[in-house]
């Protein structure tokens, strides 16, 4: 039923009544003509019936004796707009810019682990060339912007960049061992990410500085991008390799004997925000935003051409404390340090051992302090920032591969 209206309204219909002795010979003909009749009812003596625009030009044909009560659909909406050449303009001029508009970046979203440093973020962001307001066209590939982005971070290990109509998504994962990727084409060290006592190095390409059960500390060269030799002239490299560590992991926190916990009161808002480019346009007011603690859902709505609408639904809740025992505190802690630990390892990590100690605070308060022992690769890349020709020396040469 929706459709057939939809298709009514684009093709035009119109709303007669027909006068006269011979209608039921008109209705005969109209039949016999394949016009289609619709909703035919009779009042006052006349028939009322609805045709579409079509059929209301062959009907004009069989009979005079007809009366027009209504014209609707979008045929008739265009032959009123012909008359007013103002509106058409404006609304052309309108259409004009929504497409100029739809090849700029008006958003730019972040997506993933944003409780990184988000100014060091946002600033590899546009460095990379991506900003509100500039032309899609002028900017550069996707892959070539996620490495620009990776290359000016800290705490960013993976990242992925792509384009949905006027917004532009930044997907990323944060890693608390920062690492650099370098080009294959440019020469780098590997250097230490964290403390630890060396249990095996592997150099692949590249002059290895460090030996088993040496200790280093973040930051040492462990294996160097640069060789240089007594009798002829030295070069750099990109290093790779694997360099195996003992290293030892300690976190403490102070836990509340309590189990907070969320009660659902029921109330709810909904606050709709209508985004136009770079535009926010709030539905709502603020001041109905009451609740003192709530959750957020969100949906938005988005088109290509940088119009959207935003959706958000809180829902009010009330923290709940019940205190709980000494044990189940020690245990909810364990759980939360060895989680924040285990995000902070290289891949592959290998546990040795883990240890725990306790400390009352006072009647409420438990310190907890986990120590784990790790073997994992503390290497990483790390750019040599000038590319140099290394000219020959006289004295011992310390080259080795």
């Amino acid at each position: 039923m929706f459709l057939i209206k939809i298709f009514h309204f684009l093709f035009g219909y119109v709303i007669l009544s027909i006068m006269g002795d011979s209608k039921e010979k008109f209705i005969t003909d109209a039949i016999n003509t394949n016009i289609s009749i619709q909703d035919l009812a009779e009042s006052d003596g006349k028939y009322i019936l609805e045709v579409s625009f079509s059929d209301y030009l062959k009907l004009k044909k069989i009979t005079k004796d007809l009366e027009v009560i209504k014209k609707a659909g979008f045929p008739f909406f265009l032959e009123k707009l012909k008359k007013r050449k103002g509106l058409i303009f404006g609304f052309s001029i309108c259409i004009l810019l929504i497409i100029i508009g739809s090849q700029f970046i008006w958003t730019i979203e972040y997506d993933g682990d944003t409780d990184c440093n988000m100014v060091d973020l946002e600033n590899a962001v546009k460095i990379s060339g991506l900003e509100i307001g500039k032309a899609k066209m002028f900017l550069d590939k996707p892959l070539d912007m996620k490495n620009t982005i990776l290359n000016n971070t800290k705490d960013i290990c993976w990242c992925f960049v792509y384009i949905k109509g006027t917004k532009a998504v930044v997907k990323v994962r944060k890693n608390v061992i920062p690492k650099q990727v370098v080009s294959i084409k440019e020469p780098c060290d590997l250097i230490a990410t964290r403390d630890g006592v060396i249990k095996r190095v592997i150099a692949k390409k590249g002059r290895k500085l460090v030996s088993t059960n040496d200790a280093v500390s973040v930051g040492d060269t462990l294996i160097s991008g640069t060789f240089d030799f007594e009798n002829e002239a030295g070069y750099q490299t990109h290093s790779l390799g694997t360099v195996e560590a003992y290293t030892k992991h300690i976190l403490t926190k102070k836990f509340k004997q309590n189990y907070i916990y969320k009660f659902y009161t029921g109330r709810k808002r909904h606050l709709f925000t209508l985004n136009v480019y770079k535009w926010k346009i709030p539905l709502y007011l603020k001041k109905r935003i009451n609740y003192d603690n709530y959750d957020e859902e969100e949906n938005t709505y988005d088109s290509t051409i940088g119009i959207s609408l935003n959706h958000r639904i809180l829902l009010e809740y009330k923290e709940v404390k019940e205190p709980i025992s000494e044990e189940t505190t020690i245990e909810l802690a364990k759980n939360e340090l060895e989680k924040e630990i285990s995000s902070e390892l290289s891949e592959g990590a290998t546990m040795l051992s883990k240890e725990y100690k306790t400390e009352k605070i006072d009647e409420n308060t438990i310190k907890v302090t986990l120590i784990m022992n790790f073997i994992e690769n503390i290497a990483t890349e790390k750019q040599i920032e000038e590319v140099t020709l290394i000219e020959p020396k006289n004295s011992e040469s310390a080259a080795g591969d």
